[in-house]
């Protein structure tokens, strides 16, 4: 195979784990980015499709660790909003909230105009969940902290 074929196949191999995971056949479309990484430990769209696969699946570390690795290669804000997404639904708020503003500040950097406010509307959508989750979280240990003599009443 020349150069050139190389990022290709490895363009129409990732396709295809794309149109699989939109099937949901997660197996198959799991074992490709397998096969991709494989190749190129470094594609960091194969490994945020992996992410993927592990947040629609619900394993919520293995699609952190995913997505983590995926940043170390390429900054972007579609990954790093899902990295906040699995963080959200482990609890792990403070993480969540930390990775979604970073993804609505990066969408700043996008080329595109359009391609800003179509990634960046889920982003803010979800970080306004965690604010509440957090503000809920707080309101219903407010009682316990007067009790316990931690806040002005």
């Amino acid at each position: 195979m020349n150069e050139e074929a190389a990022p290709n196949a490895a363009a129409a191999a990732l396709e295809e784990a794309e149109r699989l995971i939109k099937a949901g056949d997660y197996a198959s479309a799991r074992e490709m980015c397998e096969q991709l990484i494989a190749k190129s430990p470094a594609d960091a769209d194969a490994l945020a499709a992996l992410g993927r696969i592990a947040m629609l699946q619900y394993r919520w570390p293995d699609a952190i660790r995913l997505f983590d690795q995926a940043l170390c290669v390429r900054t972007d804000p579609v990954t790093l909003a899902n990295l906040g997404n699995c963080y959200w639904k482990t609890g792990e708020l403070d993480q969540a909230e930390y990775c979604l503003r970073g993804a609505l500040a990066l969408t700043l950097c996008l080329p595109a105009a359009g391609q800003a406010g179509a990634v960046e509307a889920p982003i803010s959508l979800t970080l306004g969940v965690v604010a509440l989750s957090v503000l809920l979280q707080g309101l219903a240990l407010l009682p316990l902290l007067r009790r316990m003599g931690l806040t002005p009443r």
